[in-house]
């Protein structure tokens, strides 16, 4: 898997030198706790009009497409639509038929009133992306998952070098992880088929051989790893596994893609606009009354 993911990221730096967007989606919210939500994306005129988006875009958003004045090369295309509160945006992204509507996200906005003064809570939710079950306290501690996910970053020659652990340690977890599933599966599937010719096959003897071969396995589809068993064993009727519906990697070939799909998905700004004074907030990037991340 590291495999692939170093040759798709060539390919998309490639991809990003030639023809590249930028994406921001703005909220601006109002004292009643209403607001207006503007998607807007800056690249060439193939690019900007693409709609796999970070949120669903329908008719409802009124769409806007013009050249930017200040560089003739650059289009810009907008989405606007306004919401009375936060259900509304919430219950569209609960039908988000894209990729992302696995990654569950949640937008509350709330309003409370203190003496003179009223204060509006903006709050937006992305639950952690990650479908492996397999417990990772063994392999990675908190401070590895702060260099995983870039909170620290690398500014020195030793930043380098505890990132690279960190990075070392979780392909190490993702490979066991793997194995256990791919054995997990298999020993089901060897359940399935009643065969009497598998009654005595040991299926935790080639455990080893699997764990060598899972991270190449992972560029592709996990049926390989039946014809490998087949090999190994010199059983033919392992083959039977393949005829087993739904495909008994079903699950795991699909998690391994929505992996794939996320750790390579179109970055993008989320920016908020509070109606009034911020007095607390956890992005590192403020001007005015206006926050940012990037995601």
């Amino acid at each position: 898997m590291k495999t692939k993911y170093l040759i798709y990221l060539l390919l998309i730096t490639g991809f990003i030198l030639s023809s590249c967007r930028e994406i921001t989606v703005k909220t601006t919210i109002n004292n009643d706790g209403s607001f207006t939500r503007v998607v807007t994306i800056r690249g060439d005129s193939a690019d900007v009009i693409k709609t796999n988006l970070p949120y669903p875009i329908d008719s409802s958003w009124a769409k806007e497409f013009a050249r930017d004045t200040s560089d003739s090369t650059v289009f810009i295309c907008t989405y606007t639509r306004s919401f009375k509160n936060a259900d509304a945006l919430n219950t569209e992204i609960q039908n988000d038929t894209s990729w992302r509507r696995q990654i569950k996200r949640d937008i509350e906005i709330s309003k409370r009133f203190m003496f003179f003064y009223s204060f509006i809570t903006y709050k937006q939710v992305y639950k952690a992306a990650n479908p492996i079950a397999e417990d990772y306290h063994e392999y990675l501690n908190k401070e590895d998952l702060l260099w995983i996910s870039e909170v620290k970053t690398q500014q020195t020659k030793k930043d380098s070098i505890r990132y690279d652990s960190a990075d070392a340690r979780l392909w190490k977890y993702w490979a066991n992880a793997l194995v256990n599933y791919i054995m997990e599966d298999l020993k089901r599937g060897l359940g399935q088929l009643e065969d009497p010719g598998l009654n005595d096959f040991d299926l935790s003897m080639y455990r080893d051989s699997i764990a060598a071969n899972v991270m190449k396995w992972s560029d592709g589809k996990f049926e390989v790893a039946i014809d490998a068993l087949v090999i190994w064993s010199g059983n033919p009727e392992v083959a039977l596994l393949h005829d087993i519906e739904p495909p008994i990697f079903q699950d795991l070939d699909d998690m391994n893609t929505f992996l794939g799909t996320l750790i390579f998905s179109e970055k993008y700004t989320l920016e908020a606009e509070m109606p009034g004074l911020i007095t607390e907030t956890n992005s590192t990037i403020m001007h005015g009354n206006t926050v940012s991340w990037d995601l």
